[in-house]
């Protein structure tokens, strides 16, 4: 679709399925000086549909005419895209935007307020080990992991730790998967199963922090009932079972 960013038509693509909005660097450093916005550093790390993560190069504030609305958002730049401009689920959520797929069209129904969309705390974190640590052959511990970006803090989803391949392919190491709250400092189990002790060193990658939306009490569908059946004649009572093993014999 075509849109205009810093006086200039370009063509955007409208991606419902990437939780982030993306400029292209190309198109950023393309817009004047004198009205370029700052560029934000940022160490989010985004994830490509074939589930490599990449770190994005910044985050600005940007000003886009749709259909002769104008509005401002939040994209990272990433060099890695087809298009000079991806609007996401972000821009569109915030936007109450109405797509209109037989005419090809793009309506921004609600405008935003401006300020940084919280869709960031959506995305994941890196985890490091805080220090350097041992651990024995055969041995399970828990060490400190911390988390690897500044915008990490302050998210309102607890986070389900999800170990990082290349740690069992090197070192032989398992990390178990548990939910946490986030915080500077993060408990993570590390299982060594290798016949040797291994050290993580500081700021090793351990694995990441995935955003949990959604977490639900898993209860049986029937409930456990105590049972009440009564015992067998055959069965012998606590009380009978004590005297046989005292006396040798059996009561009458």
């Amino acid at each position: 679709m075509s849109l205009k960013v810093g006086g200039k038509t370009v063509q955007g693509l409208v991606d419902t399925g990437s939780a982030t909005s993306i400029i292209h660097p190309e198109l950023y450093f393309s817009i004047p000086e004198d009205i370029r916005p700052p560029l934000q550093e940022t160490s989010i790390m985004l994830k490509l549909p074939n589930g490599e993560q990449i770190s994005a190069k910044g985050q600005a504030e940007i000003e886009v005419e749709i259909n002769s609305t104008t509005t401002k958002f939040h994209p990272f730049l990433l060099a890695e895209m087809e298009y000079q401009l991806i609007l996401g689920f972000d821009f569109l959520s915030k936007h109450s935007c109405k797509i209109d797929t037989g005419n090809r069209t793009l309506t921004i129904c609600q405008q935003g307020k401006d300020q940084k969309p919280a869709i960031k705390r959506l995305l994941s974190c890196r985890i490091t080990a805080a220090e350097t640590v041992t651990i024995p052959a055969g041995h399970e511990v828990i060490i400190t992991g911390d988390l690897s970006a500044p915008p990490c803090d302050g998210r309102e989803q607890p986070l389900l730790i999800e170990a990082d391949s290349k740690l069992a392919e090197r070192y032989n190491l398992l990390v178990a998967r548990a939910v946490v709250e986030p915080a500077e400092k993060i408990p993570v189990r590390i299982a060594n199963f290798s016949g040797v002790a291994v050290t993580l060193f500081q700021h090793t990658v351990i694995g990441r922090g995935e955003p949990v939306q959604n977490i639900a009490a898993i209860m049986p569908e029937t409930p456990i009932q105590e049972t009440t059946e009564p015992e067998s004649e055959n069965s012998d009572t606590p009380q009978e079972r004590s005297r046989t093993d005292q006396s040798g014999t059996t009561p009458d």
